[in-house]
């Protein structure tokens, strides 16, 4: 189901006008089928927005969980957390973040977010 979650994402993206969210989707889709290099693209693209109006961290570590680099991708989250960003009370159920779930950190940020099962 990975090239028609691609398709939906790349309506997302159009359909919200680029949305922040729905690029760090379809980025973190690309990187997870080997699209790397189209997933690095949309991460600079992110990066070039977040100049310009407000990029939420929690889109910057979808991406990064998608690439594969936990570290940014904690670095984020933390960010996140300390922004109060409202995705973040879905952190446990998204898919997206499935990858991080064994590490630590994980279970530390939901800990401190009173989330934790």
């Amino acid at each position: 189901m990975r090239p028609e979650s691609i398709r939906a994402f790349k309506k997302a993206v159009t359909y919200s006008g680029r949305g922040s969210l729905y690029v760090a989707e379809l980025a973190h889709a690309y990187a997870v089928v080997g699209r790397r290099d189209d997933a690095l693209a949309l991460l600079k693209e992110l990066t070039e927005l977040a100049r310009k109006r407000y990029v939420s961290p929690y889109a910057f570590a979808l991406v990064y969980t998608g690439i594969g680099n936990k570290d940014q991708a904690f670095a984020w989250l933390h960010k996140a957390y300390e922004e109060r960003a409202s995705t973040l009370p879905f952190l446990n159920t998204n898919p997206t973040l499935a990858t991080l779930r064994s590490d630590s950190r994980f279970y530390a940020l939901l800990q401190r977010m009173n989330l934790e099962s």
